[in-house]
């Protein structure tokens, strides 16, 4: 089943696939169409994270053409880049969150430290990270969110 869902970490123009059976939270039931920007996909067929202020409004601009939206639900910054302060990544994405470009903000991949860190600066819609029987890496993250709500 196609989603809602684009973004540049699964190519440009390519909708993201979700199995039904796989997804236990749904976000579309809370947001509308969402994505993900900061990790681009080069020539060599590698990941580049990619957190350069021009780069995310650039791919939050894409999104929004390729989506042929006005504003995307739930914008969410796939990884912080650690070669760029993360006062600047999170500034480019509320300075487009003012701009009416993306209603909600939310981060991928993060540590309970980034996340605090990121709650000093904006506001945060959600957090997705993996988390299953062989990856707990994520667990003092859990009770963070949960006392957020």
């Amino acid at each position: 089943m196609a989603s809602r869902w684009s973004s540049s970490f699964s190519g440009v123009g390519t909708p993201c696939s979700r199995p039904s059976s796989a997804i236990s939270i749904d976000t579309a039931d809370n947001y509308g169409p969402s994505t993900k920007g900061g990790v681009v996909r080069t020539g060599d067929s590698a990941w580049h994270i990619t957190g350069r202020p021009e780069q995310l409004r650039a791919m939050c601009e894409a999104s929004l053409r390729l989506l042929r939206l006005d504003t995307i639900d739930l914008y969410q910054l796939h990884r912080l880049d650690p070669g760029v302060p993360m006062a600047d990544q999170l500034g480019t994405l509320d300075a487009l969150r003012t701009e009416g470009e993306i209603r909600h903000l939310g981060l991928d991949t993060v540590t309970a430290e980034q996340l605090e860190a990121a709650l000093e600066l904006t506001d945060i819609a959600s957090v997705q990270n993996r988390y299953n029987l062989l990856d707990r890496a994520s667990e003092p993250l859990l009770s963070r969110l949960d006392s957020l709500g």
